[in-house]
């Protein structure tokens, strides 16, 4: 197996297990964003309304993950649409910028946390 294979392999295994724990990714950063006293607007969400796009990003990103090494990883005027939409409908249910801002911080920590785990279990990598 040469090095792009592995890697392949590796990167398509790491989607899996970002798959695996989107219910644990989602649950906490919904903890993270209801512990931040500066962010009041979620709270008044349903979960529903919480998540709504966010699955969808994390769709994208699992599939870039596992195309990394080919060209289709580009993302598509659909995915920067439907990102872009995230924000659109937050604006729309009373959010301000800043807040969703540190809404989208969250997310990106609660990733970050996840592939630190991931990487320490997978020593390999």
């Amino acid at each position: 197996m040469n090095r792009t294979q592995k890697t392949d392999e590796q990167l398509a295994a790491m989607a899996s297990h970002f798959s695996a724990r989107r219910a644990a990714i989602l649950q906490a950063w919904q903890q993270a964003v209801q512990a931040d006293r500066e962010l009041t607007t979620p709270s008044s969400l349903p979960r529903t309304l919480f998540n709504d796009h966010i699955p969808e990003l994390l769709d994208t990103f699992e599939k870039s993950l596992r195309s990394a090494s080919r060209s289709e990883h580009i993302v598509t005027e659909e995915q920067k649409k439907d990102a872009a939409s995230h924000g659109l409908q937050r604006w729309q249910q009373g959010y301000h910028l800043r807040e969703v801002t540190r809404e989208w911080g969250h997310l990106q920590l609660c990733l970050v946390s996840e592939l630190e785990e991931y990487s320490t279990a997978h020593l390999d990598f």
